[in-house]
């Protein structure tokens, strides 16, 4: 699934704030949700209540980390600010306070300095607080390069934050047949006509170098297997340890630090899920669609071939891949 986004409509898009106490107010939230339903009695796991689950929690993501937009207004948030802290909020409230009373002694004593002492009160507590901001905003890049430690990409990422070099925005308009063209499904089908055709581009590129003859599967299988493959079922602590490997920082349909919090009470109901589905031998259709997002590459901006597809896949997918990967493998091996 393609779905076009322009520069303009990114700014309306809902921002998140993953802090702790919306992480436990979205874990008693689903909490209840199960306890309300009474999941475990007489439920069908079937792929209409998968995706019933799906839908549900991404409908409680919503509920308990999109951030307020009158939040946004203001620049004390942690998603313009992601140094900022309760504490460094309410310093800086006290400080406007402090100024506030100041303003008001030079309407009562009608002089343009008004009370001194209010004056220099004001003006020490902005400098300590001037002080307290930059050691909070110093100890969190700290923090970022000593996550980062390692990881050159995202060393060179943060340093390019520090500079303010950002990442050109995609051009809502591109060359199509020779027309430009901005409407937005116009440019999503574009790109995946583009994206689909590439490797057949490349079969049928011809620059004199030769092509090896590509070996026939059945090649690496020398020896014939009798026996059958049998899937054994899957436990929630299994899936409980496959979710808990997963990067926090990778992108997913479901956030990883979301799916985290609540892993010891999803990761049971995903086992009768999934333990019926390697039964019945299906994967479920919600699973099987991903989201593709072209990311930029060099050159004109309005041409499709300057652009690479980036997959964004389903992360119960991602699970049921894994336990999946983990039996054929294990079968495979043990002939």
């Amino acid at each position: 699934l393609i779905e076009w986004t322009s520069s303009d409509d990114e700014s309306n898009l809902p921002k998140y704030d993953f802090n702790e106490s919306n992480m436990i107010k979205f874990e008693n939230e689903f909490t209840n949700y199960l306890v309300n339903i009474n999941y475990f009695e007489g439920a069908i796991f079937d792929e209409h209540n998968f995706s019933e689950l799906l839908n549900n929690i991404n409908r409680l993501i919503d509920k308990c980390f999109i951030m307020d937009e009158k939040l946004l207004v203001s620049k004390r948030n942690r998603i313009t600010n992601p140094w900022i802290t309760s504490g460094v909020i309410a310093s800086i409230a006290k400080k406007d306070y402090l100024y506030h009373l100041w303003r008001q002694s030079i309407k009562k004593l009608k002089c343009q300095e008004g009370d001194p002492l209010l004056y220099t009160k004001y003006k020490d507590y902005r400098k300590s607080l001037k002080c307290i901001i930059n050691s909070a905003k110093k100890m969190h890049k700290s923090k970022k390069f000593e996550k980062a430690n390692g990881n050159s990409r995202e060393t060179w990422k943060i340093i390019n934050e520090i500079r303010g070099k950002q990442k050109g925005k995609i051009k809502p308009s591109f060359i199509i047949d020779g027309l430009v063209v901005e409407e937005r499904r116009a440019i999503a089908n574009g790109f995946n006509k583009y994206f689909t055709s590439i490797a057949s581009k490349l079969n049928e590129c011809d620059d004199g170098i030769p092509m090896l003859p590509i070996p026939s599967y059945t090649d690496y299988f020398k020896n014939k297997v009798e026996s059958s493959i049998f899937l054994d079922t899957c436990s929630s602590e299994e899936i409980n340890e496959i979710i808990l490997e997963f990067s926090s920082n990778k992108a997913s349909d479901i956030p990883v630090k979301a799916l985290k919090c609540i892993a010891n009470n999803t990761s049971p109901i995903l086992e009768k899920f999934f333990n019926e589905f390697l039964s019945s031998g299906i994967f479920p259709d919600i699973s099987k669609t991903g989201i593709v997002s072209p990311v930029f590459k060099k050159g004109n901006q309005q041409i499709f071939d300057n652009y690479r597809p980036i997959s964004t896949l389903p992360i119960f997918s991602k699970i049921f891949e894994k336990l999946l990967y983990k039996r054929i493998y294990s079968f495979l091996i043990s002939k």
